[in-house]
């Protein structure tokens, strides 16, 4: 690895025997380091790469915790609340958050299918029971 010309490197004519044999390497490379130990090699370096995070590993990002994204949502027909993602970013004046939960399936079809589309409730039940909607 050591004496190759990286300079020259072209992943675009690589054989994929060569691409098999770098990836055996840096396999070897990968599995001496943490996803943190990586991580923070690469920002000492300057270099693009970010390790891929699992569920359990987003939830526990500090910037994430610090910046209060994670949000309690009441869900009273499930008698519990479930944690939602936060708003994408942070405004001064006008915040970006979570206001109430996701619909349940068909909680608002008599608002938009009537309401909104204009059809007849007898027209709503009919598409109920043929299980449409």
């Amino acid at each position: 690895m050591k004496e190759r010309d990286w300079d020259a490197f072209d992943i675009a004519t690589v054989t994929p025997e060569e691409v098999a044999e770098l990836e055996a390497e840096w396999e070897k490379f990968f599995l001496t380091l943490t996803k943190a130990q990586f991580f923070q090699g690469c920002l000492e370096r300057g270099m693009l790469g970010y390790p891929v995070a699992t569920v359990e590993d987003i939830v526990a990002d500090p910037q994430l915790q610090d910046r209060g994204f994670w949000n309690p949502v009441d869900h009273p027909e499930l008698s519990r609340s479930i944690t939602y993602p936060g708003g994408f970013a942070i405004f001064s004046d006008a915040p970006c958050q979570v206001r109430r939960r996701a619909p349940s399936i068909g909680e608002h079809n008599e608002e938009i299918y009537v309401g909104e589309v204009g059809l007849a409730r007898s027209d709503l039940a009919k598409l109920k029971e043929a299980n449409i909607i």
